[in-house]
């Protein structure tokens, strides 16, 4: 369920900005349950509701999130040489279903499957707390600008702050077969005492009230940046076509970011008319038009770590061992390079 709020106005006719607030509520989110774990307290193996020693996982529709978001789109044109575009958003996100994915914007950490086992098998409330999906902020800017002799550049900027990860044991103490269990706050203590965490990584790990392990999700990784451009250079032959409209468009149009728990578009309708990323270039206004492109993808090379390893007996707890996927990067580069020929008729 979802409910908001949406302030409009236009500036002028080449500007346009639109505030939004949202509040969603999320009941009979789906898991996985083990229910014939051993019982608590004691957590003996042969102590089963079911009996027997076998585990048996069943999907349930227990689990529920509450999230509130605050988003800010912007966009201006100004003919055919300039459209910018562009969302900011701010987000709270908290739910008792760990495995829920996060969205678009840094997918829901590594070490949880999309969809999650609870911690204790008899106990959601325990696991109620920071969701994977809960990115505090996110920042995309966008634009085409149209120079002379027909050139034109498309940068195109994504940015993120760190996304959530449990810390966990990496033993099964409860016994229910899944290696979710999360330390003690001691334990936490001493684990991290005897780690080398980066700086970029934190953690906020006090356990809830009259909880004795450590609070889900407390883990942040890294924040994200990255810059792509692209520059193209148009020519057009033949004759004059009826219609000179600039249409180049392209995947990084408007409504590539759709709105959800896991991350809110605001780029929607809001797209970019010269060419986007790797789109086609200026409309010569002629018949037949060639567009020569470059386009390189993390142009500063910034790198851009993936979740870091949240196991507390792990040799690289707190260290990242990947790149972030995504609009980020991906495993196989962390800067890339494309040239691209376009033939338009």
């Amino acid at each position: 369920m979802q409910a908001g709020v949406t302030l409009e106005k236009s500036i002028g006719r080449i500007a346009n900005v639109a505030f939004t607030y949202l509040n969603s509520r999320g009941v009979h989110e789906l898991l996985l349950r083990n229910i014939n774990a051993p019982l608590p307290p004691n957590y003996i193996a042969t102590d089963r509701p079911l009996g027997g020693d076998n585990n048996v996982y069943q999907y349930e529709t227990g689990g529920e999130f509450k999230q509130n978001q605050f988003i800010v789109n912007g966009s201006v044109r100004a003919g055919s040489r300039l459209s910018l575009f562009g969302y900011y958003t701010l987000n709270y996100a908290n739910s008792d279903v760990s495995g829920v994915s996060s969205g678009m914007f840094g997918g829901g950490p590594s070490n949880q499957a999309v969809l999650g086992f609870p911690s204790n098998q008899y106990d959601l409330a325990i696991d109620y707390g920071r969701a994977p999906f809960d990115i505090r902020q996110r920042l995309f800017l966008g634009g085409s600008i149209g120079l002379p002799y027909m050139f034109r550049v498309s940068p195109f900027v994504i940015a993120s702050s760190g996304v959530p990860f449990n810390v966990t044991t990496g033993i099964d103490s409860n016994g229910d077969s899944i290696f979710n269990d999360r330390p003690t706050y001691a334990q936490f203590q001493a684990a991290l005492a005897g780690a080398t965490i980066p700086g970029n990584i934190s953690f906020h790990c006090q356990p809830a009230a009259g909880a004795t392990e450590i609070s889900i999700n407390c883990g942040l990784g890294p924040p994200r940046f990255s810059l792509n451009v692209r520059l193209s250079k148009t020519f057009g032959f033949g004759k004059k076509a009826q219609s000179a409209a600039n249409v180049g468009g392209g995947p990084m149009s408007g409504g590539t970011f759709g709105r959800g728990p896991g991350g809110p578009g605001g780029g929607g309708g809001r797209g970019n008319r010269g060419g986007g990323m790797f789109g086609g270039g200026d409309n010569s206004g002629q018949r037949y038009s060639l567009t020569f492109g470059i386009s390189a993808r993390n142009l500063l090379n910034n790198v851009n770590e993936g979740t870091p390893v949240g196991v507390d007996s792990s040799r690289i707890f707190g260290q990242a061992n990947s790149l972030a996927g995504g609009p980020f990067g991906s495993a196989a580069s962390n800067r890339r390079v494309d040239m691209q020929v376009t033939f338009s008729f």
